[in-house]
């Protein structure tokens, strides 16, 4: 029954990162039909030929159908951007209940890199984007869920993030999929953000906020 109870969630306050394409896209829209108001984050507010998706398209489909939608333009490398993301979300709709931290980078010339031709730099923008954007967020955010109630914190990460455990396993070639399968820094940041979320749980448990983690298979942007 509880669970049954949790499909609706009429005047909840969702925070979606990424939500311009892919699951963080659909993610946003779905929240929005069962009810919740939903804050969408990312860098593309409108549309680039660079690249598919929008957050003023994500916006346009879940007002289309009825929902309320804020948009937030923010870097989440940038700290000030992540709290302005929960400042303007907390003033625009008088709290959070729900966060997912779904963003990620997927693209780039790292993905097509050797080990030993990858920068620091390089290295340390996954880290950003997958651990250290959804750190940030889940202590900013679990105040304010608590004094509601508590809340929910969804870390999307991958079950890519699984492989390699052995030396001897197959690893499929980039031309499998059209991405490489050796990507030290998206795969090791990705596992780190499961790590994260199993280490807080049960502290975070103490006030009502929930973290679970969710690992999607391929989708389409």
């Amino acid at each position: 029954m509880e669970r049954q109870q949790e499909l609706d969630l009429t005047d909840k306050v969702a925070i979606v990162t990424g939500a311009s394409r892919g699951i963080g896209r659909q993610t946003a829209i779905d929240l929005a039909r069962r009810g919740a108001k939903v804050v969408i984050a990312a860098r593309t507010v409108d549309r680039d030929s660079a690249v598919p998706g929008s957050l003023s398209a994500t916006a346009k489909e879940i007002e289309d159908a009825g929902g309320e939608a804020l948009m937030v333009q923010a870097d989440l490398t940038n700290h000030e951007d992540l709290r302005r993301l929960v400042a303007e979300t907390v003033a625009h709709f008088g709290g959070i209940d729900i966060l997912v931290n779904n963003a990620a980078s997927t693209v780039g010339s790292v993905w097509s890199k050797a080990f030993l031709d990858i920068t620091f730099d390089e290295w340390s923008y996954h880290f950003d984007i997958h651990v250290h954007a959804p750190f940030i967020l889940m202590q900013l955010v679990t105040p304010i869920m608590a004094s509601r109630g508590g809340g929910r914190i969804i870390n999307i990460t991958t079950g890519s993030a699984e492989a390699h455990r052995l030396v001897e396993e197959v690893v499929p070639p980039a031309g499998s999929f059209g991405q490489s399968f050796t990507v030290p820094s998206y795969f090791a940041s990705k596992r780190a953000l499961d790590r994260l979320g199993n280490v807080v749980a049960p502290e975070l448990r103490d006030f009502n906020v929930f973290v679970m983690t969710m690992h999607p298979g391929f989708v389409a942007s």
